[in-house]
């Protein structure tokens, strides 16, 4: 493309605006399509634990730790390491049910005849049909002819028999669970317009993360590269990782936090509360030093200046230090350009093209008029672009 520039002549005292010659571009090499984009990526199995209701943290929240802070940490501390207690203790117990009655079976008698008997019961009760045949065919041809004699059972016999009956263990059959699970997650093979269509139908009765995770795969497999990166964006915000999910879109994306912009690491409002913490412990010094006197004076003293001196130096820190690009941003209060927008500097058609495709990019929105957005992307630019082809992360 030509490369535009606009300067201002004070001889003319006008805006005169200079456009270059195209500049040639060959590309070589075949463009990757959008099934080959998503082909290494593989859909996740959905989990139990569903979306939480994100919004912005409550005065509350930020505040409540100056009261009782102590207080509120060792009673969660407590519950949480009962609830644990109580959890564990119902988990065991369909274990130890099943132990106590297969040692019933075990412990029956050495008759073939009673051994069989009690371990079909002992499979009848447990729903148990496929595998155990069988065992089955040796109870009723032993134990419903006429006058049943005792007989020995046969070398390896109860081994074998217990063997296939501690297959029903709660235990093995979770893992089972499981393990078919992820073969199915694994084998899945529809087209992705019916794999959205699935995946959107089951949202309506319970969303998890994984969901976010999987129209994100088929929307980038459908090309549609500005909801994938809406997609892949809100799984992230729900705590997945969506490094995998964006490569090969389009778009200005969050960059990786370097140097002083670690500090980022921790919401800004966090190093606010330091600070206050710190400004806090110097009132307390200062009122220590004029009120209490003795013994406990110089420890009080020494452990509120050495308060004062990390929330102060911690908290000054970083709130100067604190990166303010929109890529360590938060983001609940971000939003992704949906459809291939040009981002001019005015809202109008007329204006000029500052950047001519934004599909996919993260932004925040800072204003709206006339159905027009104001939006800022990662590295400070800033423009115009359609109302409607915005939508926010936290929606």
């Amino acid at each position: 493309p030509p490369y535009r520039f606009i300067y201002f002549d004070p001889l003319l005292e006008k805006y005169e605006k200079r456009e270059s010659l195209p500049f040639p571009i060959m590309i070589t090499g075949e463009a990757p399509s959008s099934k080959s984009l998503g082909k290494a990526l593989e859909f996740l199995p959905p989990g139990e634990r569903p979306l939480k209701a994100l919004g912005k943290p409550s005065l509350v929240t930020k505040w409540a730790w100056q009261i009782i802070p102590a207080l509120i940490t060792c009673s969660i501390l407590g519950i949480g390491f009962r609830n644990k207690l109580k959890a564990r203790q119902i988990a065991l117990t369909p274990l130890r049910d099943f132990e106590n009655k297969l040692q019933e079976v075990n412990s029956a008698s050495n008759d073939r005849v009673t051994f069989f008997r009690e371990a079909a019961r002992f499979a009848t009760e447990h729903d148990a049909t496929e595998g155990f045949e069988e065992v089955f065919e040796v109870r009723d041809e032993i134990c419903f002819r006429q006058n049943p004699k005792p007989e020995p059972l046969k070398k390896g016999e109860m081994k074998q028999v217990l063997r296939l009956l501690r297959t029903l263990a709660p235990l093995f059959l979770f893992c089972m669970c499981i393990s078919s699970l992820i073969r199915t997650s694994q084998g899945v093979d529809l087209p992705p317009e019916v794999a959205k269509a699935e995946i959107l139908a089951s949202m309506k009765t319970g969303p998890v993360r994984e969901h976010l995770h999987n129209l994100a795969i088929c929307e980038k497999q459908l090309g549609n590269y500005g909801e994938a990166s809406l997609w892949a964006h809100r799984y992230q915000l729900h705590g997945g990782n969506s490094t995998k999910l964006m490569t090969g879109i389009p778009g200005y994306h969050a960059r990786s936090a370097e140097g002083t912009e670690l500090l980022s690491k921790l919401p800004k409002w966090i190093y606010f509360q330091i600070l206050l913490f710190g400004v806090w412990s110097l009132l307390i010094s200062i009122l220590t030093a004029w009120n209490i006197f003795g013994n406990k004076r110089k420890p009080l003293l020494v452990t509120f200046f050495v308060f004062t001196g990390c929330g102060l130096g911690v908290g000054i820190t970083g709130m100067k230090l604190y990166p303010e690009d929109v890529s360590f941003e938060p983001l609940s209060e971000l939003s992704i350009v949906t459809e291939k927008a040009t981002m001019r500097s005015q809202p109008f058609e007329g204006g000029d093209a500052t950047r001519e495709n934004v599909l996919g990019s993260l932004c925040r929105v800072k204003m709206t008029r006339a159905g027009w957005s104001k939006i800022k992307l990662p590295g400070g630019y800033t423009g115009w672009v359609r109302q409607n082809k915005v939508s926010p992360i936290a929606n």
